[in-house]
């Protein structure tokens, strides 16, 4: 009979977790190539322009927000010192017609995921203050291809007394790879135009 180990009492609910951390595969897509008439063309062309001067305006942007961010960093710590605010502005030059305007910056209570395996070497940084300034959180999904009797198996285990208390349920409806590559195959125009008003599909634009 296999020996079954024993949880330490020591190890935390957390510590556990990280060991069952599931990685997100990376997806690929095919790009088919349409030929279209002059009409589309041009709608895409003008897709295109807009885009190129988006994507510069938006590098710049980002870029006079990283130095701006820099430049007042010394100045927003001097007014922290009088107490703690979210939000700071600052006057633009006067328009063309005289108004002056502002540059609101907000310090939001939100931040990029910072991944468990950072914790060591950010430990080592905090020192002593660690726990009292970082927490470590879990968000627990089921994996989609779970069969359904071990599912149960799992509730009747926990309770689903325990089961509500412990997990957030929400339902939702996924289309499969089938619907999305045989749908136009499956259903007539005006049958697929029904089904779109209830399932809407995702796009993106990009430009290459």
């Amino acid at each position: 009979m296999a020996k079954v180990q024993a949880i330490k009492k020591d190890v935390s609910a957390m510590d556990r977790l990280k060991e069952v951390q599931t990685d997100e595969p990376d997806s690929k897509s095919k790009v088919g190539e349409y030929k279209v008439g002059k009409e589309i063309t041009a709608m895409a062309s003008r897709m295109w322009e807009i885009k190129q001067k988006k994507t510069e305006l938006d590098a710049e942007f980002d870029n006079l927000k990283a130095d701006l961010l820099v430049g007042i960093e010394p100045i927003r710590m001097a007014y922290l010192k009088e107490g703690y605010h979210e939000s700071g502005k600052i006057a633009t030059k006067p328009d063309s017609d005289g108004v002056t305007h502002w540059v609101v910056v907000t310090w939001q209570d939100k931040y990029e995921k910072i991944l468990s395996k950072a914790e060591p070497a950010l430990r080592e940084l905090v020192g002593k203050e660690y726990d009292s300034l970082f927490q470590l959180k879990h968000s627990i999904t089921v994996k989609s291809d779970i069969d359904e009797a071990d599912l149960n198996e799992i509730i009747d285990k926990v309770t689903m007394e325990k089961f509500k208390k412990c997990f957030n349920v929400s339902l939702t409806i996924k289309p499969t790879s089938r619907f999305t590559r045989e749908k136009y195959n499956i259903f007539k125009a005006d049958k697929l135009q029904a089904i779109g008003t209830l399932v809407r599909q995702v796009f993106q634009f990009r430009t290459k």
